[in-house]
């Protein structure tokens, strides 16, 4: 979810040169509504004294977006929001988050890409089917909402029953029929579930329902999925439920979970593997040399470093550019142009919003392409 969503927000200020980031944690179970309300204000009358006094109409995109949030009356609330302003055209991009971002403003060049990473990274957009033999449904997530996208009810699938005691001829057939019969309504599910993932370029699709119905409904998916270049799971927790909260609310558990288990690894990667670099000063070096295969970074913080405004090369402390010999310009956020820059080059860029094992190494590593 998190590529689609940066890659989209970058093509569509790829042309600006002031751009207004806001955060906004709207979790409603820290603060009762007045107490979010008066934040929001704040964070509004703070974009406002950042704003060059001739580009403040750009902002009444901003007061738009904000505005339902304010007065409480927001069809949806996502437990964080972000949005986007270009102070040049006003173009504005409000993107829905699936958890609690750092309220705070800032103006750049470009968006402020590091405390969306660090809350899209654990979340990935997915289709979920929860399977039944006389009910199931399909649900998305993606933007930071869960949506119900079809429910399917059948009365003519019988349900598989469990033998009590002996079992005559008679009672084989009708067991068989009964298999078959649910077997043909989930091979029916399972072609609609590939089809919608194929449609609507998922590349994850979750299983809920009884243990039994998801290991087969996931037996029937997954060879299908897999040569589509997407990932199929079972949610062992789910099990039969249809309610679009209750399914977030498991789905969000779940993701941070894995996501917790993926940011290990990734981390025992940097720290083990002979293709690695660590620190700011070993990092940035690989991502000057374009080697970097993917970007880790452990806890966010603003560290200051040079670059050069004419090749974009990034430094720390160097005067003259090491990739054109032009004159470094000071920068009060590395971390976020070194985020950049890897996502320029195509690498992937995992934030993982916490103290690693990396804290030893500036919170940042790398798993290069190429020794340098």
């Amino acid at each position: 979810m998190r590529k689609a969503v940066i890659g989209e927000l970058l093509r569509a200020f790829g042309d600006s040169t002031q751009v207004l980031s806001l955060f906004a944690d709207l979790d409603r179970s820290k603060r009762g509504p007045r107490e979010m309300a008066l934040e929001l204000k704040n964070l509004y009358r703070e974009a406002l004294e950042l704003c060059p006094e001739g580009r403040r109409e750009a902002l009444s995109g901003l007061e738009r977006a904000l505005s339902p949030y304010v007065g409480g009356v927001a069809e949806e609330f996502p437990r964080g929001l972000a949005v986007f302003v270009d102070l040049d055209s006003g173009r504005t991009s409000e993107l829905a988050l699936p958890a609690p971002v750092p309220s705070q403003v800032v103006l750049r060049g470009r968006p402020y890409l590091t405390p969306l990473l660090a809350t899209l990274t654990p979340f990935r957009r997915t289709l979920i089917a929860v399977v039944s033999p006389k009910r199931s449904a399909f649900f998305s997530f993606e933007g930071g909402r869960m949506r119900l996208l079809e429910a399917v009810e059948r009365e003519d699938v019988p349900r598989k029953v469990k033998s009590s005691g002996w079992y005559g001829l008679k009672d084989r057939r009708i067991e068989r029929w009964v298999e078959q019969q649910l077997l043909d309504h989930f091979k029916a599910l399972a072609a609609l579930t590939v089809e919608r993932a194929s449609d609507g370029d998922f590349r994850r699709v979750a299983v809920g329902g009884s243990p039994e119905n998801a290991s087969l409904f996931f037996e029937l998916i997954q060879p299908v999925l897999s040569p589509l270049g997407a990932e199929a799971l079972v949610l062992e927790e789910l099990g039969e439920v249809f309610d679009p909260l209750a399914v977030e609310s498991v789905y969000l558990e779940r993701s941070m979970r894995d996501f917790w288990e993926e940011g290990e690894r990734a981390v025992a990667s940097v720290m083990e593997s002979p293709l690695s670099a660590r620190g700011l000063r070993g990092v940035v070096r690989a991502l000057n040399y374009r080697a970097v295969h993917q970007l880790v970074v452990g806890e966010p913080y603003r560290a200051r470093g040079v670059m050069c405004p004419s090749c974009g090369t990034l430094g720390l402390d160097e005067e003259e550019c090491s990739g054109c010999g032009g004159s470094a310009v000071l920068v009060d956020d590395l971390l976020e142009e070194m985020i950049h820059l890897a996502l320029a080059q195509n690498a992937d860029v995992m934030v993982l919003g916490r103290p690693t094992l990396l804290r030893e190494h500036d919170e940042v590593g790398a798993l290069l392409r190429f020794e340098v």
